[in-house]
């Protein structure tokens, strides 16, 4: 009989896995049983599957299988959200107004007194919430404290200067771009005597 047992709980994991796999009823356990074991192993058969609640488990094994093509198949969309937020992070990280070019260019040496110190920047700015400031080598401010877009491009914003008497100046900018963004910087330049 022990030899018959083993064989027994072979056929009848081998027929639960079946089951569970094609969602075919039992049956080769049973088969294997009625084949080769007398009537009351086929009674210990039937209470056996009964404890297991083969219908249960079945029910649990497909609930994994679905949840495991369900991942599966997000995997895709997973990588692509992934990818979308990363390059829209590194949009966002560049999403600033930053100091493209100047006139007077930083750090130059011009002869003439400039009307206006005009700043383009990589990205359109609220001029309402930027600023540029120029002072002279004392620190007092020299500009007509208008700063203002120029001929509506959002990327150049300039302020207006009295004629400069030789000097160094310092530009001090102050930058909101467009998506609220802030920015500062500063550079000089000199008018020559």
């Amino acid at each position: 009989m022990v030899g018959n047992a083993h064989h027994l709980l072979r056929a009848l994991s081998n027929s639960f896995g079946r089951a569970c796999a094609t969602g075919i009823e039992p049956g080769y356990g049973a088969t294997y049983l009625h084949q080769h074991d007398s009537p009351r192993s086929r009674t210990a058969l039937l209470s056996w599957f009964e404890k297991l609640d083969l219908a249960a488990r079945c029910r649990r094994r497909a609930r994994r299988t679905i949840h495991i093509q369900e991942s599966v198949m997000s995997r895709p969309v997973r990588l692509a959200a992934f990818v979308a937020a990363s390059l829209l992070i590194s949009s966002l990280a560049f999403a600033h107004a930053f100091l493209h070019h100047a006139s007077p260019p930083a750090g130059s040496e011009i002869r003439v007194s400039p009307p206006a110190v005009i700043i383009t920047y990589t990205e359109g700015v609220e001029p309402n919430f930027s600023t540029i400031e120029v002072d002279n080598a004392q620190g007092t401010r020299v500009d007509k404290v208008d700063p203002h877009l120029v001929g509506g491009d959002q990327t150049k914003l300039a302020v207006s200067l009295p004629k400069l008497p030789p000097g160094r100046y310092t530009v001090i900018w102050h930058a909101t771009s467009v998506d609220t963004h802030k920015t500062e910087g500063r550079f000089n330049f000199s008018v020559a005597p």
